[in-house]
């Protein structure tokens, strides 16, 4: 409850400086988010007091006001103890400070609070390594449960391992969230080019279109003038022929078969004249 007043506080610019949970920003991997929320504890909740800020103000607002207690973490007031070195087991994980990520100015308060933890397959494997560690010294397993140096041993289920691995899932889906922005870019793009090929090719068959138009165009011009070339050659000579036909007598500009059968009957007629005695 304090912690989250402190928060609002500061938020609202009632509180100066700055203040951030812890837990919002150390990115854990799934497989560790339980046994590193076991090993926090109370500090999960913790508040950051960023280098800078002097943290009198918020101690004074919690002193003053009925707002429950916080826990701070004020960076320029940090000590970092030695880190332990991981054993060569195959049930110890790893140390717990070296299995999380987050911002560098939190370095030395990730160590503090977890550079003297180790992380343990299972319970054999945690009580074994607990066996060599120093008093101030912990070993959590995977399932939550931590066993410190001294002996004392802490157990049960971990209820805020969801806490601590909401800022994976959200870097997560952040990475999610590119990585499909991306591939929409991509899908875009391949669409453009496409539409370009689309169009590209609607160009060619219109331009192909408007040639074989051409083509025909100039074919039936061809073809036109070719016709009208031998129907004038026809047509003239034919003209010529029926003014010489006109000129003999009993041409009357009929059928071919009329006027042959006319021209006869005119030859005849003059045979006959020069025939007759005068």
């Amino acid at each position: 409850m304090g912690r989250n007043s402190l928060l609002q506080e500061a938020r609202q610019g009632r509180l100066k400086g700055r203040y951030q949970p812890l837990g919002a920003q150390l990115v854990v991997p799934a497989e560790y988010e339980t046994a590193i929320a076991a090993a926090l504890g109370e500090y999960l909740d913790a508040v950051v007091v960023e280098g800078g800020t002097n943290p009198e103000d918020a101690l004074l607002m919690l002193s003053r006001a009925d707002k429950g207690r916080a826990v701070l973490l004020p960076v320029d007031w940090t000590r970092t103890p030695q880190a332990l070195d991981a054993p060569q087991d195959n049930g110890c994980m790893g140390v717990a400070s070296q299995l999380v990520k987050g911002p560098d100015n939190l370095n030395n308060i990730v160590c503090m609070l977890l550079g003297q933890v180790l992380i343990a397959r299972d319970r054999a494997a945690a009580r074994q390594l607990a066996s060599s560690l120093p008093e101030t010294a912990r070993v959590v397993t995977l399932q939550g449960e931590v066993f410190h140096g001294s002996g004392i041993v802490v157990a049960g289920p971990e209820n805020r391992a969801g806490t601590i691995g909401r800022p994976r899932r959200i870097q997560e889906m952040q990475a999610a969230l590119v990585d499909a922005e991306g591939q929409v870019k991509e899908i875009q793009q391949r669409l453009r080019d496409t539409e370009a090929e689309a169009n590209r090719k609607r160009t060619q068959e219109s331009e192909l279109d408007k040639a074989a138009r051409q083509a025909a165009q100039g074919f039936n011009q061809a073809k036109t003038r070719r016709t009208s070339g031998r129907y004038w050659r026809w047509n003239r000579c034919t003209s010529g022929t029926n003014s010489r036909r006109a000129s003999w007598p009993g041409w009357t500009g009929r059928s071919s078969t009329q006027s042959r059968s006319c021209a006869r009957n005119g030859w005849r007629s003059r045979r006959t004249a020069r025939r007759s005695p005068g």
